[in-house]
């Protein structure tokens, strides 16, 4: 996934789950905490069109608005999106089956590291076109599929 669509998915995802009465503290928390940081950021983005988005088409317009106010390079509203993913993943299932991240060309003066990536039911891919580290590239800690059900 892009980093629009991972900030998407994260929204979109994070009200379906956080909305929940049952969804766990943590998935309600995440999610809390990334709407605040991009509402704190992006005062005139409205986040209640991501929460309620329900076609493709909407959802195409809102990634517009959000390339449009270069979200896609703020890495703490990116790192946040991740981690709504991997908590919705790890803690409501039904909501986030697959991992799907398309970073394209990549570059970090010191490290770069992928980590807690994991999927119940489907796979994790990871596209990248060209990465570039000053000293570290890492990817780790990777699951797909459920263990539970490979003999």
């Amino acid at each position: 996934m892009d980093p629009i669509t991972i900030i998407s998915t994260a929204l979109i995802s994070g009200a379906a789950a956080g909305l929940k009465p049952t969804a766990e503290k943590a998935v309600r928390d995440a999610y809390n905490a990334l709407k605040a940081y991009l509402t704190s950021k992006w005062r005139t983005f409205d986040v209640a069109a991501i929460e309620s988005s329900k076609n493709k088409l909407e959802d195409e317009t809102i990634k517009d608005k959000m390339r449009a106010l270069n979200m896609h390079n703020d890495s703490s509203l990116v790192r946040l999106s991740y981690e709504m993913i991997n908590l919705i993943e790890k803690h409501d299932i039904s909501i986030a089956k697959e991992i799907s991240i398309r970073l394209g060309d990549i570059s970090a003066q010191k490290n770069i590291s992928l980590t807690g990536l994991s999927s119940q039911d489907g796979p994790v891919k990871i596209d990248i076109d060209k990465a570039v580290a000053g000293e570290n590239f890492t990817i780790s800690d990777v699951q797909a599929g459920n263990p539970s059900q490979n003999p």
